[in-house]
């Protein structure tokens, strides 16, 4: 959606600047046949070898196109400007480094040492009968304290 919006914005804006020229175009041809007809009418006056021309409204629009043209590359650069890797990599750093993560590593981490923890417990079918016992007495215990 970006960029058939951006593209509808040069469009637009490269269809004002025709408009706009085509209309100057036809304001010099009338200002020429004006002098024109003026020159006639006036007794010759000694020409000069000085020819100036005013070329500064041609500059102004080349300068309003260039910065049209920038101006739809620099979003057009901003819209399809992808993530790079590095980008994700350092933010996924940045937020490891919160004190919470630092203590717990990262998940390989954290999946190795439960598998160490987990190789070095040798099932003991004592403690989990006792432990099931205290889980269960701690249940009763709690709805007691809830019901009374």
């Amino acid at each position: 959606m970006v960029n058939l919006s951006a593209a509808l914005f040069v469009l637009g804006m490269a269809g004002l600047g025709l408009v706009v020229t085509l209309y100057e175009l036809d304001q010099d041809r009338l200002h020429q046949a004006a002098v024109a007809a003026f020159s006639e009418r006036m007794p010759a006056m000694p020409v000069s070898n000085f020819h100036h021309v005013d070329n500064s409204k041609y500059l102004r629009e080349a300068a309003g196109c260039i910065f049209v043209l920038a101006l739809a590359a620099i979003v057009r650069y901003r819209a399809l400007r992808k993530t790079r890797v590095a980008e994700r990599v350092r933010v996924v750093e940045k937020w490891m480094q919160t004190p919470a993560r630092r203590q717990r590593g990262s998940a390989e981490q954290v999946v190795a040492k439960r598998r160490e923890q987990a190789a070095r417990v040798k099932p003991q079918p004592e403690l989990s009968d006792r432990l099931s016992a205290v889980v269960w007495g701690d249940r009763v215990a709690h709805k007691e304290r809830m019901a009374g």
